[in-house]
């Protein structure tokens, strides 16, 4: 038992490691519940297994899908493409480009917002 509590926090600490560096494309989302981060479970199991054969990548994104609920995680399927909503907040990122993301996020909401609603004078 507790090899398996340590292989999911291996896998957790690579799906980390995933995120940090980037190598699956992501975009933060701020809600009233809290902040975000939206990723496509698919691209995500093939950047942490990029050698596995797609029925093993089923099995396995199945794994990494109880990881990712276990960490708060919300799953949500659309258009039938599973993405992975992971909060922000569990997640150690560096403070500095998460407010760089966050202020990007804001801006262009205000720029839909003003779009949307055009000011008269």
């Amino acid at each position: 038992m507790k090899d398996k509590a340590m292989a999911f926090e291996d896998l957790w600490n690579q799906v980390v490691k995933v995120i940090r560096e980037g190598r699956v494309s992501s975009r933060i989302i701020r809600t009233i519940y809290g902040d975000w981060i939206e990723i496509r479970l698919s691209s995500l199991g093939l950047a942490i297994w990029p050698h596995v054969s797609s029925n093993d990548l089923k099995f396995l994104n199945r794994l990494l899908a109880k990881i990712l609920r276990d960490h708060g995680a919300i799953i949500k399927k659309s258009n039938g493409v599973r993405w992975v909503f992971i909060p922000l907040s569990s997640i150690p990122i560096d403070e500095k480009s998460t407010r760089r993301k966050l202020k990007k996020a804001a801006e262009r909401r205000r720029v839909m917002v003003e779009e949307v609603w055009v000011w008269s004078w």
